[in-house]
């Protein structure tokens, strides 16, 4: 901040040690920036802002040329962007000239706060006459940029992009492709089936198994009874049970017995 005040006096002193020198008279004209700054708090590395400075004047009888001179930190004037800065003129009767200032913050701008100044010069396109000579009109438009992030001190390398190669396809044609011939499938006789010969087997007859054929099956028939069964009525049904077995086993022996009989016989 010093170094722009002092920057200020000294373009002032210069300006008014010209007007004595020369012998001209110093005109009642005025000339100054609206806004007289250009803040902004939160820029992002690699990011961009704009702002519209007027410059102003009351004394509109001539055409005066604006110069533009940056001062304060070095990688801040190289961001600062005038807009048409070789040809910032105010033609006859126009008191405002907008001018547009550009901040471009680069990728690899370290965080911190940026300090600067633009000062504006205004003076005649043409020299006076009679030979007199006109004072220059200066302004000062002060820059206050801080960039998020952390500081670096060291500027990166830029980093070359790698770039592949493109795979190279081979183009696969008809004739490249091998087709096998097909083999002929072999014939498989059907095997004839072998037949056995048919077994003859002696049959004897064994009296036995025809004792068992003639004996006919005996099942049991089991009728519910609804009737509530008491001990009496149990015993009752366990008498006739037993007598009922007792005739059936005396029909069995007599039915045995009359088989080995004429089993006998026959042989005889």
């Amino acid at each position: 901040m010093k170094k722009l005040l002092g920057s200020l006096v000294t373009f002032l002193l210069i300006s008014l040690s010209l007007s004595v020198l020369t012998g001209t008279r110093i005109s009642e004209a005025a000339f100054g920036t609206s806004p007289p700054w250009v803040n902004n708090e939160g820029m992002q590395p690699g990011t961009s802002f704009e702002q519209i400075i007027n410059l102003s004047r009351n004394e509109t009888d001539m055409a005066m040329k604006a110069t533009i001179r940056f001062d304060g930190n070095q990688e801040l004037q190289k961001w600062i962007e005038i807009q048409d800065q070789e040809n910032l003129i105010m033609d006859v009767g126009q008191t405002i000239l907008p001018m547009k200032v550009t901040i471009n913050v680069p990728r690899t701008a370290g965080g911190g706060d940026y300090t600067g100044g633009i000062f504006v010069i205004l003076a005649p396109t043409v020299a006076g006459a009679g030979g007199e000579v006109a004072i220059g009109l200066g302004a000062h438009v002060s820059v206050n940029i801080t960039v998020l992030g952390e500081k670096k001190d060291v500027v990166p390398a830029a980093i070359t992009p790698v770039v592949e190669k493109p795979k190279v396809v081979p183009v696969i044609t008809y004739k490249d492709v091998i087709i096998p011939k097909p083999t002929p499938a072999k014939v498989v006789e059907p095997q004839k089936p072998v037949v056995a010969p048919p077994v003859i087997q002696e049959t004897v007859p064994n009296p036995e198994s025809e004792i068992q054929q003639v004996v006919p099956e005996v099942t049991s028939i089991v009728t519910p009874i609804n009737t509530p069964i008491t001990e009496k009525t149990g015993n009752w049904y366990l008498y006739f049970g037993l007598a009922g077995l007792s005739l059936g086993l005396i029909s069995l022996i007599g039915i045995l017995v009359t088989l080995v009989v004429l089993g006998r016989k026959k042989r005889l």
